[in-house]
């Protein structure tokens, strides 16, 4: 691991400290809205349909924003899956993105994102879920995308884990129902 990756790591386990519990899918994507001058962050689980539920979310409008991808069946988390690649959406006001996503574009608008965000959360050919992120300014994701990517797979790492820890999957759990 590089020396990047520890800071990053070191950043996930203080996150985890803060609040009081074991290393979770909620403190990576703390630690990464926070990298990126995100207003929140959110992990979907994918299954062979796509994505399936949310996991976790850093407060309200990150919710929303994933429940909305579930419910309509378009938007950044579906396009992740599909590709296996991160999809950045600077400017939901763009023609693309309204092109991209007809129902997805008009309602995230309405809910105050302007930019959004996604990560694959794979290991080979394993795609376990995404990592969104929104911001309610448009812009460019910047210094930080390679950033993002360690962090996804930090997220993939630990979602891996806790399908088997039932401890760790509490603990999932237990931030999404404090945070959201």
């Amino acid at each position: 691991m590089s020396a990047w990756a520890d800071v990053l790591w070191g950043l996930v386990a203080a996150q985890a400290a803060s609040r009081g519990g074991r290393v979770s899918v909620v403190d990576v994507c703390a630690v990464a809205a926070r990298l990126a001058a995100a207003d929140g962050a959110w992990v979907t689980v994918a299954s062979a349909r796509g994505p399936d539920f949310v996991m976790c979310v850093t407060g309200p409008g990150s919710e929303q924003l994933a429940e909305l991808q579930l419910m309509l069946g378009e938007g950044p988390c579906h396009d992740v899956l599909a590709s296996g690649a991160p999809v950045l959406a600077a400017d939901l006001g763009d023609e693309v993105s309204g092109r991209r996503w007809p129902g997805f574009t008009p309602e995230a608008r309405r809910a105050g994102a302007a930019a959004v965000f996604a990560f694959p959360l794979m290991i080979g050919a394993i795609r376990a879920g995404v990592m969104g992120m929104y911001r309610r300014a448009p812009g460019p994701l910047g210094p930080h995308f390679g950033d993002c990517l360690t962090l996804a797979d930090a997220a993939t790492v630990l979602l891996l884990d806790s399908a088997g820890d039932s401890e760790a999957a509490d603990g999932n759990e237990a931030a999404l129902n404090r945070d959201g």
